[in-house]
């Protein structure tokens, strides 16, 4: 059960109070539970997860952090920019071994085929 009058941040109550969508406000009041510390479990954080990174909800995961934590969402940001950029050196690191791996080939093939 969802006890709506324990909300604590204001985006959240200003998301209730303009939203009519049940569900998507017992969201946002889990996603505030969770960066409370209210929720543990492994459950807890799977469905955190599922929620906290869809489309829909990442704006406002970062909105209720922004209010309620805003050391921890500096942490996750950067966190994230570093998994970006290692991903991005990753990709070119791949597509210059796959470019070269290409050209050798097609160099060796071409010796054996005269």
């Amino acid at each position: 059960m969802v006890d709506y009058t324990k909300i604590r941040s204001e985006y959240v109550k200003r998301q209730m109070n303009s939203s009519e969508d049940r569900t998507f406000i017992e969201n946002l009041i889990y996603l505030e539970r969770f960066v409370l510390g209210e929720i543990p479990g492994v459950y807890a954080n799977q469905k955190f997860h599922h929620i906290a990174n869809s489309y829909e909800y990442i704006g406002h995961y970062y909105a209720i952090l922004h209010e309620l934590d805003p050391k921890q969402l500096i942490t996750i940001l950067k966190r994230k920019t570093q998994t970006v950029q290692r991903v991005s050196e990753q990709e070119m690191k791949w597509k210059t071994e796959s470019e070269k791996t290409w050209f050798e080939m097609k160099r060796k093939l071409r010796a054996e085929m005269g």
